[in-house]
């Protein structure tokens, strides 16, 4: 009988360091000695001495102990976050909060309609994203709605505008007014007339 083959990774945990919340790591890793915390910096020993943390790097650790300290762009470059069953639970509210959205639209017709994913976004950074219409609409004279769901801490990301580009096209300009936003953000785009 063939085995049943799982994807499978070690167990890392991650969390960013504010430039206060030494404590909140202390209580979290069991091999973590804080040495210094001045002006947002951290120095702490895990396993290993003289780990620096600046305010907005990453503090990532398994077993107990710091295996390594990431800046916002290293995170971006070299990991990612991973789903557990709460953002799973999180994402039942968002479907439940885009049934409203749609319920909202009331008896207007919905057209056409298009999704997009919001790349990851770095602290006051905005994006243009470009969301495509199915199917192709007659003309320009709808009028789109936008929402925002099925991301990892969606709270900081906004919606700045959104314009009607083509019978096809639909902009949306979202802006990260967070430290970061992480990855698995959707944007959602109908067009009603």
């Amino acid at each position: 009988m063939p085995i049943d083959v799982h994807f499978v990774t070690e167990k890392r945990f991650g969390a960013i360091y504010d430039g206060t919340n030494s404590a909140d790591f202390n209580t979290a890793i069991s091999n973590f000695t804080i040495v210094s915390e001045v002006g947002g910096v951290l120095t702490f020993d895990s396993d290993n001495p003289g780990y620096v943390a600046n305010t907005g790097d990453w503090i990532i650790w398994l077993q107990g102990a710091v295996a390594n300290v990431f800046s916002p762009s290293q995170f971006a470059t070299f990991l990612t976050t991973v789903p557990t069953d709460e953002r799973v639970d999180d994402l039942a509210t968002d479907l439940t909060t885009l049934e409203a959205v749609v319920d909202a639209l009331g008896d207007a017709a919905m057209l056409s309609v298009g999704a997009a994913a919001v790349p990851t976004l770095l602290a006051s950074a905005q994006v243009t994203v470009s969301v495509t219409l199915y199917p192709t609409l007659p003309d320009t004279s709808y009028t789109p709605h936008t929402q925002l769901f099925g991301g990892i801490n969606l709270g900081p990301l906004e919606i700045l505008s959104t314009t009607v580009v083509s019978t096809t096209v639909v902009d949306v300009v979202v802006r990260n007014n967070g430290l970061l936003s992480l990855t698995g953000a959707t944007l959602l785009v109908s067009a009603v007339g």
